[in-house]
């Protein structure tokens, strides 16, 4: 038998992993594939093998049954996201097509100033409306606060 390819972070990564996964199935099944590859090439070094029971792996997300709330949550979330990228994606070209169009009409460069200024506009929204909380729920209850000045 074979040892897997020894990277010296997996341990670490591991235990990182799954310290911190919390109710998510998607890093649970991060940490359940790091720690099988762990095991096998612990099994392939030393005579002492570790239980074969623990290599049990969470099926992938779609092939998943959501029956847990964390389930229904993440399966939320990455559909959304995979209906959200392409309109992006279309949304860029159309910026793209729009900020390119008067280049051709007797323009000569970008209107660089124009998208600096708006880069700028945004991160200073972000800068008004950020209020950081230790978690989701604080943020959700955490009402009118975020345009209060000062902090």
């Amino acid at each position: 038998m074979t040892a897997p390819p020894v990277d010296r972070f997996d341990e670490m990564r591991w235990a990182w992993i799954a310290a911190h996964q919390g109710a998510s199935t998607i890093q649970r099944r991060r940490a359940e594939l790091l720690g099988r590859r762990i095991r096998a090439r612990q099994r392939a070094v030393a005579t002492a093998v570790p239980d074969p029971h623990d290599d049990s792996v969470i099926p992938p997300l779609w092939l998943r049954s959501a029956k847990s709330l964390a389930s229904q949550l993440e399966l939320f979330v990455v559909t959304v996201a995979a209906l959200v990228v392409p309109l992006g994606w279309v949304g860029g070209r159309l910026l793209k097509a729009v900020v390119t169009q008067p280049i051709s009409g007797g323009l000569c460069a970008f209107l660089i100033a124009a998208l600096l200024w708006s880069r700028a506009l945004l991160g200073l929204l972000i800068v008004l409306v950020y209020d950081p909380a230790p978690n989701l729920g604080q943020v959700a209850s955490h009402r009118g606060s975020a345009f209060s000045w000062p902090p």
